[in-house]
């Protein structure tokens, strides 16, 4: 089977509105930049997004906060300013997790340091945090 596509549009013409998508990348470094350009300009939305953040305003994920995403499950959210006044407005679903946790969810079995401040590293004043946001994503 060929995977090979000719340009992102085409390589993300497949995702519907609704879907889950696990987004890679560290804060900005090694995101697939094109393909969420591609996605942005592409316009499926109700999307849920699995990642480590949701970017910056107007870049990476953040590309796509223009009713675009409608949950996020990430481990840090902390320097977009968009996302931050959607989850306030309960325009958006945000579950924080830690790093391992994010990992142990998407069935990630890679060495990777345990940090019980992870939660607490969100980066979102706790006047905002709601009870439902704090989980994790370790399934029995």
């Amino acid at each position: 089977m060929d995977k090979l596509v000719a340009s992102a549009a085409e390589a993300v013409a497949d995702i519907a509105p609704g879907m889950t998508l696990a987004v890679g990348g560290f804060g900005l470094c090694g995101i697939p930049s094109l393909l969420i350009g591609a996605l942005a300009e592409a316009g499926p939305g109700d999307l849920e997004i699995v990642s480590n953040n949701c970017g910056v305003d107007d870049w990476g994920l953040g590309l796509l906060l223009q009713r675009r995403i409608r949950r996020v499950v990430a481990s840090y959210v902390g320097e977009n300013k968009e996302f931050a006044r959607q989850y306030a407005a309960l325009e958006l679903k945000l579950e924080i997790v830690s790093g391992f946790c994010l990992l142990l969810g998407l069935g990630l079995m890679l060495a990777f340091p345990f940090d019980l401040r992870g939660v607490f590293a969100a980066g979102i004043p706790f006047g905002l945090l709601r009870r439902d946001t704090l989980r994790c994503l370790v399934r029995p």
